[in-house]
């Protein structure tokens, strides 16, 4: 028999293999080839590429759902209202004022000598909640000092707008706030 060293090419190592081989080098190409066009063309393993990676898209999507859904929930439908009750009649002592909600806004209820008034809580500069202020007899921003007359309207501070105005009225004993 002889051995071939060092880098040969394909014809000198066929010339090595004796005769008798000759049909198991042809079964050994043969099945090589056969191989080798399964790969290209389908065959087990790219089917089995095909089933783990569908597989792995269908986990990563099960767990990034619940994540996504969580992450961005959907809007809920309000029910807006022209009108609201807010509380009872007396339930706000004179010269205070109650911060209510009326359609998911704070809403800023004074009763100011048994003359209930109503406006929006929400100072028009940053957005901060305002208060009554009963030393001042006013409504007041602690956001930037900014004061508010009893009706709503500016008196100083750097605020560039008025409340928003809501209508106040006592029916049956209760305070009922309405847009303007």
């Amino acid at each position: 028999m002889q051995t071939v060293r060092g880098e040969y090419d394909r014809s000198k190592r066929l010339e090595v293999i004796g005769e008798a081989d000759a049909k198991r080098r042809e079964v050994v190409e043969t099945s090589q080839k056969e191989i080798a066009e399964n790969a290209e063309t389908g065959g087990r393993r790219n089917f089995l590429t095909i089933v783990v990676g569908a597989l792995g898209a269908l986990l990563t999507a099960t767990v990034l759902y619940p994540i996504a859904r969580y992450s961005y929930p959907p809007e809920r439908k309000k029910k807006i209202s022209n009108s609201a009750v807010v509380g009872k009649d007396g339930e706000i002592p004179p010269n205070s004022g109650k911060i209510v909600k009326f359609n998911d806004l704070p809403v800023m209820v004074l009763n100011v000598n048994g003359e209930y008034s109503a406006f929006s809580a929400k100072c028009t500069h940053l957005g901060c909640l305002v208060q009554w202020d009963s030393k001042a007899a006013n409504v007041w921003c602690a956001c930037h000092n900014a004061r508010y007359n009893n009706d709503g309207t500016k008196i100083s501070g750097p605020q560039p707008a008025d409340l928003e105005k809501y209508g106040v009225k006592v029916q049956d004993g209760n305070i009922i706030v309405s847009k303007v």
